[in-house]
Order: structure tokens, then C-alpha cells, then sequence
């Protein structure tokens, strides 16, 4: 090992320690942050009683201000209610009974009629449409109701039942029972006349039903446009 190398780590050990004596004895005898002299705990309570001083000023600051907005809010509100008692004073005497009555309650017609529709002609009924915001209103014909018979589609727009707080009279009580959650009825089970299937819709099943129902549309049709055509003729 060279002469040089062989004496330079003690150096460097030796001037270390000599560092750290000359920096303890600095700090002995011109003392900054040393903790144990009274200068310095002095020095910190008088920090430390600042601080708090500054953070309770700000604290009160920031009550004394959420505290007046408070009362700006609720003297709004009193000055809202009152400017409201005012207008509604103002109204006429109708208005005011108007909106204390109860919301009326409308009703609806049976659906359209047709010799092979075997719900309760007496009833409008509710068809069962899986996520109709997607699918929309059902498509014109006979379709399967609520209570598990066959009616007709009305040609006026349909509405969402579910989206009323008082449904209209009229309705199929077993439809409204099976929306709120009831089970369908239970019907008897025979034999299709025309395909001799199983059904439960008294002795014609649900597929020759609607079958022989838009053939019996169609004739209707073509008849209104025939006594059309005849009308139109004669005059």
C-alpha cells in the first residue's frame, strides 16, 4: 500500500472527530438551538404562545364570518316566506281551493273489441312491457295483458302506469294486482279447437287467436274501404 494511502484514513478519522468536538463545543458556548438552556425553552414558549394566539384569532375570524353567513341565509329565507305569503294573498280565492283539493282522478275506456280477444271486455287492460324506454309502446293487435288473457292494443298512445301516483278508473283490478306484485291467475287448461294445442285460453290458443284476429282486421279493412269506395261513388 502506498505511503500516501496508508496515512490518509487516520487523517480523515482524526479530523472527523476533531469536527464533531469543535461543533459540540461551539454549541456549548454560543448556544442557538440547544434545548436545555432557558434562553432557548424562552424563546420556544414565546413561538409556541404566538402561534396558538394566531390560530385562535383565525379561528374566531372564520366563526364570526360562518355565523353572519347563517344569519344573511336565514334572514333570506324569512324575507322568501314572507314575499311568498304576500303573492299568495294576492291570488284569487278558486286558486287557493284549487290546490287543496285532491288530485283528480280520471278513467279510461275498455280496450277495442274483437271477437277473439278473451280478457274481460268490461276493463282496460295493462301489457306487460319488458324495458320499455328501450322497446316503446307495444305493437297493434292482440297481446297478452297482466292478467294473462288476450286483449286488443288501442290505437291512442300508451302510458306508463307506473309513472302515476293515483291510477284512473277503469283498469283490470287482476292487472293492477299483478304490476303491485301479486301472481297471475291460474287458468284451466284444455285443448286448442283449431291446432289442438294446450291452452289456457277457452279452447283457442293464443296463436291462433291473434292469427284469426288480423285476418278479421283485414277484412274489416278491406269492407270500410270498399263502403268508401261506394260513398264516393254515389256522391
Amino acid at each position: 500500500m502506498p505511503e500516501l494511502v496508508r496515512w490518509a484514513i487516520p487523517a480523515i478519522l482524526l479530523s472527523s472527530v476533531l469536527g464533531a468536538l469543535v461543533a459540540v463545543l461551539w454549541e456549548r458556548w454560543h448556544p442557538t438551538s440547544y434545548p436545555y438552556t432557558p434562553e432557548h425553552r424562552a424563546n420556544l414558549r414565546a413561538s409556541r404562545t404566538r402561534y396558538w394566539r394566531e390560530e385562535l384569532a383565525e379561528w374566531r375570524r372564520v366563526a364570526a364570518e360562518r355565523k353572519a353567513e347563517v344569519a344573511r341565509a336565514a334572514a333570506l329565507d324569512a324575507a322568501a316566506i314572507e314575499a311568498t305569503a304576500r303573492y299568495e294573498q294576492t291570488l284569487p280565492h278558486t286558486m287557493h281551493e284549487t290546490a287543496r283539493q285532491p288530485p283528480h282522478r280520471t278513467s279510461v275506456t275498455p280496450n277495442p273489441p274483437s271477437p277473439y280477444a278473451d280478457a274481460d271486455h268490461r276493463y282496460r287492460h295493462l301489457f306487460p312491457v319488458l324495458w320499455p324506454e328501450l322497446l316503446g309502446d307495444p305493437e297493434a293487435g292482440l297481446l297478452l295483458t297482466g292478467c294473462g288473457r288476450l286483449a286488443v292494443v288501442p290505437d291512442e298512445p300508451l302510458d306508463d302506469v307506473r309513472n302515476h301516483d293515483l291510477l284512473p278508473d277503469g283498469l283490470c283490478p287482476i292487472c293492477v294486482a299483478v304490476m303491485n306484485g301479486s301472481a297471475p291467475p291460474l287458468y284451466p287448461i284444455g285443448a286448442c279447437r283449431q291446432c289442438e294445442a294446450r291452452t289456457a285460453h277457452n279452447g283457442l290458443c293464443a296463436e291462433c287467436r291473434i292469427e284469426q284476429h288480423e285476418a278479421w282486421q283485414a277484412a274489416r279493412g278491406q269492407a270500410t274501404d270498399t263502403a268508401t269506395a261506394i260513398d264516393g261513388t254515389a256522391t
